[in-house]
């Protein structure tokens, strides 16, 4: 049964924001702006709080830089630069030894591997928001 994103919300002060999540937002995405509007309310007024990584940063400029769409660029810029209470999680020495491991053991793709390793960390802990919440939440 599909939980509200409002409840899921109070149940989590603490959530990690997936690259989809800023893309729809900024993107305005038909069919999940209204969603990841509600999520970046929430973190605007410090409802709850939120991290991402670093490298979220990279995957969500390439497609602008390769369209040379400057203006989603300045609007991805803008998003990261200016909303509060956002943490940033940075690629460190230990995250990327372990992704490499990861994907030399199971052959996974790199930026992937990585990304998943940051997930399941804040996923252990219920913290996680992905595109997977989205088939799963009502406003």
């Amino acid at each position: 049964m599909p939980v509200s994103l409002n409840s899921f919300l109070q149940n989590h002060k603490s959530v990690y924001i997936d690259t989809s999540v800023f893309i729809y937002f900024v993107e305005k995405n038909a069919g999940y702006h209204k969603i990841c509007e509600s999520i970046f309310e929430n973190i605007e007024t410090g409802a709850i709080k939120a991290s991402t990584s670093t490298l979220t940063l990279l995957e969500v400029l390439v497609k602008p830089y390769k369209l040379k769409r400057d203006d989603l660029v300045l609007s991805f810029y803008s998003l990261f630069s200016t909303y509060p209470n956002i943490s940033w999680i940075n690629l460190t020495l230990g995250i990327s030894d372990l992704a490499a491991k990861l994907r030399a053991e199971h052959g996974l793709k790199r930026l992937m591997r990585y990304r998943q390793h940051q997930q399941s960390r804040m996923v252990q802990r219920g913290l996680s928001v992905t595109i997977e919440h989205f088939k799963r939440l009502k406003i």
